[in-house]
């Protein structure tokens, strides 16, 4: 006869969608209920932070991040990116793949992008001066 014990892991808890909403998106009415005190809102974010934080594309933050981690307010889905390089918030990689992607935007001449104008004006300042630099000096 084979004994077998069940393996017993530490109780997981799991977001409602509501409250997973709630973290991502911020406040909404539809999701009023989905937390019973500020307490639990913070304890919900510590619990899931990273799952919800891998999620995000390169330069995002969910709410609750800007809320509770990033200065108590989320400049807005336009916004964010360039608050956050301005203020030097990402890590190397994540700066490398958003700069990646902004220097794309800026090639195809997307000017709808969220690329800092700063960066916008310096890759049109080297882009002047490499073609200044290919112009061939007239004869004097």
């Amino acid at each position: 006869m084979v004994n077998r014990q069940p393996i017993r892991h530490p109780r997981r808890t799991s977001l409602t969608h509501a409250q997973r909403m709630w973290l991502l998106y911020g406040y909404d009415q539809r999701w009023d209920d989905a937390f019973a005190s500020e307490a639990a809102y913070v304890n919900a974010w510590a619990h899931h932070r990273e799952e919800l934080l891998q999620g995000c594309s390169p330069g995002r933050r969910p709410v609750a991040w800007w809320i509770l981690e990033g200065g108590g307010r989320h400049p807005g889905y336009s916004l964010e990116r360039q608050v956050m390089f301005e203020q030097n918030l990402f890590g190397a990689e994540e700066r490398e793949a958003l700069l990646r992607i902004w220097r794309e935007d800026f090639e195809r001449g997307f000017r709808w992008s969220d690329v800092p104008a700063g960066l916008w004006a310096e890759w049109e300042a080297q882009r002047r001066d490499e073609k200044a630099a290919e112009q061939p000096v007239p004869a004097a």
